[in-house]
């Protein structure tokens, strides 16, 4: 059986409650489950191209199934897109269309912060 890849959402981590929750039921029945750190450690650097490449890395061209969470769905879709090797991909609330939804759950003073300051505070779990 290919290797399982869990990715995490947007502002979560290995850690969080989902990715350990799918550690122990996929340990439990003997499945490998490899949760990358998909910041790398560098949330404030955080891009869509740099997300692939830890993928990428954790993958190693390898037969793997992907299961993403939020912006990890998204992320599983475009990998899996992009690679035959993906066997099965599992998708769990992906986050498509993120800037748009952004854009809208932004009030006018955030959205004005982040033009002036060039970033937007964001509680990172």
């Amino acid at each position: 059986m290919p290797r399982v890849l869990y990715l995490h959402g947007f502002a979560s981590a290995p850690s969080s409650r989902k990715a350990q929750y799918f550690r122990e039921q996929l340990d439990q029945r003997g499945i490998d489950i490899e949760i990358p750190h998909l910041d790398e450690g560098n949330f404030k650097g955080l891009t869509l191209s740099g997300q692939l490449r830890v993928i990428e890395r954790a993958a190693n061209g390898a037969p793997v199934i992907v299961i993403g969470s939020s912006m990890g769905g998204y992320l599983a879709a475009l990998y899996a897109a992009r690679h035959p090797e993906v066997e099965r991909v599992i998708l769990m609330a992906p986050a498509f269309n993120f800037y748009d939804r952004w854009m809208e759950m932004l009030q006018p003073e955030e959205l004005e912060l982040w033009r002036r300051e060039g970033e937007l505070p964001v509680f990172h779990y």
